[in-house]
């Protein structure tokens, strides 16, 4: 379990990172690669770290349309448990348009 806990913390960091230099499909892979690990490890709040709603946001936002359009329900899954975290940021940058398509 703790070496779950430290994938899924450095996967969390490097999809920060990549997210920032705008690479959005990479930050997407490694924040589905966090949020699974995270899973692992029974702690799921390691991947909804939402102090900063608009770039979570953007990052959930990708790895819906990423695992939607390969195929990867599980991954849809974990997103969508993601969602009751983004409600109380219903007005930042990001966050309705990734409600509303997860409702799609």
């Amino acid at each position: 379990m703790r070496l779950h806990t430290l994938a899924a913390s450095l996967s969390q960091t490097v999809a920060w990172h990549r997210f920032d230099l705008g690479r959005h499909t990479a930050a997407s892979q490694n924040w589905i690669a966090g949020l699974h690990n995270a899973q692992a490890a029974g702690d799921h709040d390691l991947g909804a770290d939402l102090k900063e709603p608009e770039p979570a946001a953007a990052a959930a936002t990708q790895s819906l349309l990423l695992a939607r359009r390969i195929g990867a329900p599980r991954c849809v899954s974990l997103v969508d448990d993601l969602l009751p975290r983004f409600q109380p940021y219903a007005r930042a940058q990001g966050v309705p348009e990734l409600l509303q398509l997860a409702a799609a």
